[in-house]
């Protein structure tokens, strides 16, 4: 199991409230819609949308 932990401090108060829209446990549905993407070298996190009519985050 991987668990991630949010860094707010470089993200606007919209932002925030958009990460914290995601589920924490990341569920089937929202997996089949969208790629995780993590480098740890990188320290980056994203979702990715799959399809090109979803909106990514």
């Amino acid at each position: 199991m991987l668990v991630l932990k949010h860094d707010f401090s470089r993200l606007s108060g919209e932002k925030v409230k958009r990460v914290l829209a995601i589920p924490s446990l990341l569920g089937r549905d929202l997996m089949r819609k969208f790629k995780l993407i993590y480098s740890e070298a990188k320290e980056y996190v994203a979702l990715e949308s799959k399809n090109a009519s979803e909106l990514a985050l």
